[in-house]
Formats: structure tokens, C-alpha cells, sequence
């Protein structure tokens, strides 16, 4: 009951570039109630836009973007709150990015390296979803600024659980009311 697995294929067939497959493979694992592990690789696709390709404001020589993913991350629940902390590092194969002209043009290699922090809940009513994503690799940063990145991400969120551990989850309910 404590283990999650989830896992999905992909399969697209573009006239233009041929036929791509992709693939999703996560795991997660329910230490308490409230505290979950979770690890996922994947697989990804992106082909050219019609206005990418288009000769006049375009690159027709585009490829499509291909992308490998691999993410470590905790996440801590209760009651309408969610909170998790990512480690996500992304390896790319012909990325589609813009030249100073605002011209799309393939990059061979590619990779994105950072952390991610979200909260998903209800907080006075309202339905709130908040994201927080660094890429330390992509801004040329290195090993060190990721650990510290997540280090840092790590003790906020164990702050914000050891305050709602002690509290209880009545009073963050109060302070924080759940929509109903």
C-alpha cells in the first residue's frame, strides 16, 4: 500500500519528422501518512511549430527537440496542503532555442540542471498553486550551488514540517482554512 509506481508510453507519428516514441517511469514511497520520496525518469519530444518552420520567419531546417529527464524529490501532504522539493536535471538532444534575431535554430547538446519547490493547496479560500524553480547548471553555475540549493530548499521545508508536526494540523487549519 505504501508504494506508488506510475509509468506511461507515447507513441507519435509526425508526417514531417517520423515516428517518436517517449516514456514516464516513477516511483514514489509512503514513509508516513504526510512524507513521501519520489523518483521519476522520462523521456521527452518536441517538435517544430508551423511557425518555426515557416521559410520567411523561421528555421525550415529545424529538428525536432528530444529531452531526458531524470527528477529526486520529497513531498509533504496533509489536509489540502502539499508541499514538495525537486532535484530535476534534463539532458537535451537538438533543443530549440531563439538567436539574437528571434530565428528558432536547433542546439546539439543542451542541459538543465537545478531544484524545484512547490506548494499546491487552499489557503484562506483561495486555490493556490506557487512554484519556485532554479536552474543552477543552465545559469553556469556548478555541483556545489545545486547542493546548496537543495540544502537550503530542504531545511525550509523541514521547518514548515516540524511547525505543522507540533502545531497540528487544527491549527495551520486555522490560520490556513480549508475550502470546503
Amino acid at each position: 500500500d505504501n508504494l506508488l509506481v506510475s509509468s506511461a508510453l507515447r507513441g507519435e507519428d509526425y508526417s514531417d519528422f517520423g515516428a517518436e516514441g517517449t516514456y514516464y517511469l516513477g516511483y514514489g514511497y509512503d514513509l508516513t501518512r504526510a512524507w513521501r520520496p519520489t523518483l521519476s525518469r522520462g523521456t521527452a519530444s518536441r517538435a517544430p511549430t508551423f511557425l518555426d518552420l515557416d521559410p520567411a520567419f523561421g528555421n525550415p531546417s529545424l529538428q525536432p527537440e528530444r529531452s531526458k529527464t531524470n527528477e529526486l524529490g520529497v513531498q509533504w501532504a496533509s489536509g489540502p496542503h502539499r508541499l514538495r522539493v525537486v532535484l530535476f536535471d534534463t539532458e537535451y538532444r537538438d533543443a530549440i532555442v531563439l538567436d539574437n534575431l528571434f530565428i528558432p535554430q536547433n542546439v546539439q547538446t543542451a542541459a538543465n540542471e537545478g531544484i524545484e519547490a512547490s506548494y499546491n493547496g487552499v489557503l484562506a479560500g483561495i486555490d493556490l498553486r506557487l512554484a519556485v524553480r532554479g536552474a543552477v547548471r543552465a545559469a553556469g553555475g556548478d555541483p556545489s550551488d545545486v547542493v546548496g540549493a537543495i540544502l537550503v530548499s530542504g531545511v525550509v521545508l523541514a521547518i514548515v514540517g516540524v511547525i505543522i508536526h507540533f502545531a497540528g494540523v487544527r491549527a495551520v487549519n486555522r490560520v490556513l482554512p480549508p475550502a470546503v
